[in-house]
């Protein structure tokens, strides 16, 4: 089966016809395992897409769930990335390479916010720019869990890769 590369993580940028064309330099996100009764808050990483964004993520496992809270700070219109795009989406990507969207986050301003559970033990997290909020191959990304985080331990590095078909709202 024909995979394709998502575009992500560290990205140049050229002009093609009036509209932004990302180039990646890397596909691989690190994971993380989160141990049962701990909770820690990791921060995203820009790429050259967004650089003044901040971001963080507040992770708190109990006995079988995790939530996850996503704040990211000065974040401007998706639209700014490109026609396409209409909204920000959150990812996780478990030490597999298994891709699960999690949701658009929520604008009040140029802040955005996403609440949402997960039962894997172990992910890593990054957001992207999207067409709509119901993709299953990530597009652009703009945000990424840093390589290192304090306090919970890395799994391994994850290769960002979606099969071939269509990535559109059903």
């Amino acid at each position: 089966m024909k995979l394709l590369t998502a575009v992500w993580l560290a990205m140049s940028l050229t002009a093609v016809a009036g509209q932004y064309s990302a180039v990646p330099n890397a596909n691989q996100i690190m994971t993380f395992s989160y141990p049962m009764d701990s909770s820690g808050i990791l921060y995203l990483s820009t790429t050259t897409l967004l650089p003044q964004t901040k971001g963080t993520v507040r992770v708190d496992r109990g006995s079988i769930a995790i939530n996850i809270d996503v704040l990211v700070d000065h974040l401007p219109p998706a639209q700014n990335l490109g026609e396409t795009f209409n909204t920000y989406v959150v990812w996780l990507i478990s030490p597999d390479g298994e891709l699960l969207n999690v949701g658009a986050l929520t604008l009040n301003g140029d802040t955005g916010i996403l609440h949402t559970t997960t039962n894997w033990g172990a992910f890593g997290i990054f957001v992207t720019a999207e067409p709509d909020n119901c993709g299953i191959c990530p597009s652009t990304v703009v945000l990424t869990n840093d390589p290192c985080v304090s306090g919970v331990w890395p799994e391994r590095l994850a290769t960002i890769a979606c099969p071939t078909g269509s990535n559109i709202c059903r």
